[in-house]
């Protein structure tokens, strides 16, 4: 999940650096907001790899099935023995919980 956060952010800003215009590049600018970037980077990471932390480990299973071994949710469910729509409900909770606690803590960017 982590792995994929990573790839999107990174996917985001690729685009916005495309779009902008040659002549509005600074390299000063450019590098403080690398910098900028990668501690607010960091902190997300972070406040995420807490969060999930606190999850039981069967959801923490699900999220890492889901994201990181990019398993569906038929494999998943065969896999652990639920039902379909029970591991996909575990899941959608589960998101909305970790989404509702990142934006507690100030992100607003939440990739869910």
């Amino acid at each position: 999940m982590v792995q994929n956060y990573v790839y999107s952010f990174y996917r985001k800003k690729k685009h916005e650096f495309i779009t902008q215009e040659l002549t509005d590049l600074n390299i000063g600018d450019t590098w403080f907001d690398t910098v900028k970037e990668e501690k607010e980077k960091e902190r997300i990471l972070y406040v995420l790899m807490s969060i999930l932390e606190k999850e039981p480990p069967q959801i923490k299973q699900i999220i890492k099935m889901h994201f990181y071994m990019e398993m569906t949710y038929m494999q998943i469910s065969a896999e652990l023995h639920l039902n379909k729509s029970t591991m996909a409900k575990r899941l959608r909770t589960a998101l909305k919980r970790i989404k509702a606690e990142m934006t507690q803590e100030g992100i607003r960017d939440c990739p869910f």
